[in-house]
């Protein structure tokens, strides 16, 4: 028997090539945004006191081990639960209907339209993190809402 017939074709071992780099560029990029929003929970949770008229000013002084207090990593815990329910969740419901719009505009007008939505998602995500000393970070949840 010849070893050749048993091995899959050079599509199958491009097709997992595909899918382990997504994989794992997809678990990368998920890093970053978690350390950004541990930063702004951060700064937020030991942000000077100010008056009620002001903003709190952001801490430069920090320790990373401030910031694995149980108070800090407790409200990093809940949004990082938002974060991926909502950054997965609509790519479920979502997926049969750019099914048929696929079939009724075409493969690239489908991805051009994911292409924009990505790219939304991580503006809108950067956004909420430079804006977390003025804005709640729980926004964060509402711009993973629209991507994936």
């Amino acid at each position: 028997m010849v070893l050749t017939t048993l091995l899959p074709s050079k599509p199958f071992f491009f097709i997992v090539l595909l899918l382990i780099s997504y994989e794992f560029f997809d678990n990368f990029s998920f890093s970053v945004p978690v350390r950004l929003l541990e930063h702004a929970v951060c700064q937020r949770h030991y942000a000077l006191p100010s008056s009620p008229s002001t903003l709190s000013l952001p801490r430069r002084d920090l320790d990373e081990l401030q910031c694995k207090s149980p108070a800090v990593q407790s409200t990093l815990a809940y949004i990082r639960g938002y974060y991926s329910l909502f950054r997965t969740g609509p790519a479920l419901f979502v997926g049969p209907y750019f099914g048929v719009l696929a079939d009724r505009w075409g493969l690239r007008a489908v991805y051009s339209i994911v292409l924009v939505g990505l790219m939304l998602q991580l503006a809108s995500f950067y956004v909420v993190c430079m804006l977390a000393y003025h804005a709640a970070l729980t926004l964060v949840k509402y711009p993973c809402q629209y991507g994936s």
